[in-house]
């Protein structure tokens, strides 16, 4: 009996171990099957990936045309490249030989967007594999009709405003002596970055792109240089000059010095002493003005700037000078009162506080104060000139120097005219 069940039992660990081989060969099949099918789609999917064409870019542009160029592929025989103005519509741009992996596309419009791919196909025409992908090509913006102005000015900056340009997305400033580029922006009004210097010239050649989504620009430079200023320093007080232009009448001239400074023009103002603007002249030629019928016969304050010229009239203006202080009388007379003492008279200067007398035996210099009198006063008997009486024969010189309040000060004219009288026995004033 246990003969018969060992039996039984070894008859079915053989048909167990059949069963299991049989098992075994299926899987092995199934394994390698499996392999083969993916050998053949890695293969399939190596073919389609090196059909496909590669390394496409933009490398050249004009204002209706623009060159593209991408990786050779061994296995074309000659490329097709298409163009679409949606990146959807294709239309065929022709075909290049297989050894030839750019091509230049014309007919296009200025300063617009383009898409194109490439597809390798073989000699009768067929794709080998699937198309590029697309990638948007740019032609270049039209700057024939470009204008450009400055637009602002500082010590240390300035602007340029642009004119819109069809197609652009982009505009920028070249240095116009190194043709460097200086500052790029989508808006039309730019600004150099850094800090310029103060009463320089700078000139700028301008230009406008369009840039692609692929970071290629095509760019135009247009025919216009735009000189810009900035703003000077302020003139000092020792460069602001007044001089009469002639002694007797009333005629000024007004002149300052840049020292050194590119500016447009220069621009004067006159006050009272309280602060009230009584003239203003601006000068674009030049630095010097001459005024007349205005000076004498009032106390007044001076000052000059400079300015730089900008868009639509508009002008950027330097800190003011120091004030420079002008009280000429109109006249000065002189009588003889007595034997040897002189009656001097003088118009009066509105605003004056006082006047300061002074006399001297030269016309351009050693004058010294005889008195100070109230602005009330329009005249004074002179005995003596420094401690000393006034001789026969001799020629004494008079000015009268207006004074007035600037605040809490005294300020005196910086300018005056002066008159001459002549101590003769016929006591005749000359």
């Amino acid at each position: 009996m246990q003969a018969v069940c060992r039996v039984a039992h070894a008859a079915c660990l053989c048909e167990s171990s059949a069963e299991r081989g049989r098992m075994m060969k299926k899987w092995q099949k199934f394994l390698l099957m499996s392999g083969m099918a993916l050998a053949v789609s890695f293969a399939a999917k190596a073919d389609s990936e090196a059909a496909q064409v590669t390394g496409l870019t933009q490398t050249k542009d004009d204002v209706n045309a623009v060159q593209i160029s991408w990786a050779a592929d061994a296995q074309a025989s000659k490329y097709l490249v298409e163009l679409s103005q949606d990146n959807s519509s294709w239309t065929s741009q022709g075909y290049t030989n297989g050894t030839v992996n750019e091509k230049v596309i014309t007919g296009l419009n200025i300063g617009s967007s383009y898409y194109v791919r490439v597809t390798s196909v073989d000699a009768a025409g067929s794709p080998v594999g699937a198309a590029s992908q697309a990638i948007e090509v740019v032609t270049a913006p039209d700057c024939v009709s470009m204008t450009a102005v400055q637009s602002k000015a500082s010590k240390t900056s300035v602007s340029v405003k642009l004119s819109e340009v069809s197609g652009a997305n982009q505009y920028f400033l070249l240095d116009a002596n190194s043709g460097s580029l200086v500052t790029a922006s989508a808006n039309t009004e730019l600004t150099p970055e850094g800090q310029l210097t103060p009463g320089k010239e700078y000139i700028y050649l301008v230009g406008a792109a369009r840039i692609s989504s692929a970071g290629y620009t095509a760019s135009n430079v247009a025919s216009v240089r735009v000189p810009c200023l900035t703003v000077a320093n302020k003139i000092q007080k020792k460069n602001f000059v007044c001089q009469p232009a002639n002694d007797m009448t009333d005629s000024f001239t007004f002149s300052a010095s840049t020292d050194g400074s590119t500016v447009d023009g220069v621009e004067y103002q006159w006050q009272t002493p309280a602060g009230k603007t009584r003239k203003v002249v601006s000068s674009i030629s030049t630095s010097r003005v001459t005024i007349d019928n205005f000076i004498a016969g009032k106390f007044l304050k001076c000052r000059v700037r400079t300015f730089v010229s900008l868009s639509g009239d508009k002008r950027a203006y330097s800190a003011w000078s120091d004030y420079r202080y002008l009280g000429v009388v109109k006249s000065i007379k002189g009588k003889i009162s007595g034997k040897k003492n002189v009656k001097v008279s003088w118009a009066p200067v509105s605003n004056a506080s006082s006047y300061d007398v002074m006399v001297s035996t030269k016309p351009n210099g050693g004058y010294k104060k005889v008195k100070t009198v109230n602005a009330k006063k329009k005249s004074l008997i002179l005995s003596k000139v420094a401690k000393k009486a006034l001789k026969f024969g001799k020629t004494y010189y008079v000015r009268v120097v207006a004074k007035a309040k600037i605040g809490k000060k005294t300020v005196s004219s910086e300018v005056s005219r002066y008159s001459s009288f002549r101590i003769v026995k016929s006591y005749r004033f000359s």
